[in-house]
């Protein structure tokens, strides 16, 4: 019943950001700068966003899990990344992020717990990737902001009236000083000698119903191990930065094949606002990006509505979500998981989380050194 609460929540706000994307449209004109898009320059920007941001990413996991695994298949790292995207877009809960540690840790004979630590932490570096890239637009705001009519502004709370150009100058800035304090802080948490770690092993080795929970901070902490090196932690943030400026980069190419032009760092602002879309609890991000994305185009470039309802559709669902399921099901089809599996995967929601936890919450030295038993019973109930 609680899954199936989550689901019907995220349908109903799918139909509403979806009426509201709708609303007031001329689906004809709509039509019309679909049918006049740039066949080339939309697989290009498919080629790039999909093929090229996998490869990063896959790039940027392996180097992240070089403490526990200095040489890891890149394939196994791809191949489960990319199953793990399918699954996510075609089932509720995104179960994708707990499938796609298990088979890797699986394949590549690594502790489960620990690989899903770093899928989280994943997370977390393309939250604060996104904030840094979006805060660097709105800080060069001034510089390549443009606009045709009347400067646009908007209501600062306890200041008034307000240019918009100062005010993403403005955010900018604080978005920047406060993911890098947010980044001496967690960095200050994982040393291996830190004040924080002593205290989660005190915890988690102490009997009681929070050991598990103390556990699964430990995985986390683990997971964001790579932080305790400079060279790797620089090395993993360089990694971030081209993860997300290839999806700017690709996002950019595909307004192109609509007929869009805004300046190149316009586009992390839009990523940015795609990124909040997704992070709505709903089906693939249906409706929440399609609103998100054209409120954008429209509201900070100036775009026609019904072009930049065409550039919408365009990028989502046609460039960021349909080619991660088509991809995604034919690498499971080659890797000899079915549909079939994949859903009894996807049904084993609650018993994937339990098998998470139950790899979190274990403390003997055989967990840290040794695939988990329960992720693999997990794909082996699939099977």
């Amino acid at each position: 019943m609680k899954t199936l609460g989550k689901v019907l929540v995220g349908l109903a706000l799918s139909a509403l950001t979806l009426y509201l994307f709708l609303k007031n449209l001329d689906l004809v004109k709509v039509g019309e700068g679909l049918a006049g898009a740039s066949v080339p320059l939309l697989v290009t920007s498919i080629l790039i966003g999909y093929f090229g941001h996998l490869s990063l990413r896959a790039r940027r996991w392996a180097t992240m899990l070089q403490p526990m695994k200095s040489r890891i298949s890149f394939y196994n790292l791809f191949s489960t990344t990319a199953i793990g995207y399918a699954l996510s877009a075609l089932t509720p809960g995104r179960i994708g992020e707990v499938v796609r540690p298990v088979l890797l840790g699986r394949r590549e004979e690594m502790p489960v717990a620990g690989v899903l630590g770093t899928t989280v932490i994943e997370r977390v570096l393309d939250a604060a990737t996104i904030a840094v890239l979006a805060a660097g637009a709105g800080l060069s705001a001034p510089l390549w902001w443009r606009r045709e009519g009347a400067p646009m502004t908007v209501a600062v709370p306890f200041i008034g009236p307000a240019g918009i150009v100062p005010v993403l100058a403005w955010l900018g800035a604080l978005g920047l000083a406060g993911c890098a304090a947010g980044f001496l802080v967690l960095r200050g948490l994982v040393l291996s000698d830190s004040w924080f770690l002593r205290l989660v092993d005190r915890r988690r080795l102490a009997p009681g119903r929070m050991a598990p929970v103390w556990a699964a901070v430990r995985h986390l902490a683990e997971g964001a191990a790579f932080l305790r090196e400079g060279r790797r932690t620089l090395r993993v943030g360089i990694e971030s930065v081209l993860i997300w400026v290839t999806i700017g980069f690709s996002s950019w190419i595909g307004l192109l094949a609509a007929g869009v032009r805004i300046p190149p760092p316009g586009t992390l602002l839009l990523v940015a606002l795609s990124a909040l879309g997704l992070a709505v609890p709903t089906p693939g991000g249906v409706g929440t990006v399609h609103f998100a994305f054209q409120r954008g185009l429209i509201d900070l470039f100036g775009v026609e509505p019904n072009l930049a309802s065409a550039a919408t559709v365009l990028y989502h669902p046609i460039t960021i979500y349909i080619p991660p399921v088509v991809f995604g099901l034919i690498f499971a089809w080659r890797d000899g998981l079915s549909p079939s599996k994949l859903r009894a995967v996807a049904r084993r929601d609650a018993a994937a989380e339990a098998a998470g936890n139950a790899s979190a919450g274990s403390n003997d030295a055989g967990t840290e050194n040794a695939p988990s038993r329960s992720g693999d019973s997990l794909m082996e109930s699939a099977e």
